[in-house]
């Protein structure tokens, strides 16, 4: 649990104490013999014949049990929610379909692979060279040693 966590829990427990112990001030306000009216949310302090310690106690009760927690089994299971958390980005969706399909995996293994055809590859070697000169342009910020990881 981190701070913020805390703190919020924290709050809830002293708003929910507090909204108690007003919902008996109220039944008290009400048993006067004039009885005084009074939202709860404009309250700002206690009658002065309201005795705050003889408020009965919280009723005590069991602790909920934690929310069961999704196990992953299988590496298909980790593999298909990992493609749904990066759905977003195209190529890690297509580095995942390739773990996760043996075929194309043991074809690029092997060589076996066929490029896929584009229009820069099938085109004459001046449009490729544009090609390089736009990868550099993209590339020109990245340190070279994160070039050399991927």
């Amino acid at each position: 649990m981190n701070s913020a966590l805390l703190l919020n829990r924290r709050r809830d427990f002293h708003k929910k104490l507090m909204d108690f112990a007003k919902q008996y001030h109220e039944e008290f306000l009400l048993a006067l013999v004039p009885p005084v009216f009074l939202e709860k949310d404009k309250l700002t302090r206690w009658h002065p014949d309201f005795e705050l310690d003889k408020v009965p106690d919280i009723p005590a009760q069991d602790i909920p049990l934690p929310k069961p927690q999704a196990t992953n089994t299988s590496v298909k299971q980790i593999l298909e929610q990992a493609k749904s958390l990066l759905s977003c980005n195209k190529k890690m969706g297509a580095a995942l379909n390739q773990i996760k399909d043996p075929k194309v995996t043991a074809a690029s293994s092997s060589g076996e692979q066929k490029e896929p055809t584009t229009p820069s590859s099938t085109s004459d070697p001046g449009s490729s060279q544009a090609v390089v000169e736009n990868l550099q342009k993209v590339i020109k910020g990245i340190p070279q040693g994160l070039l050399e990881k991927v």
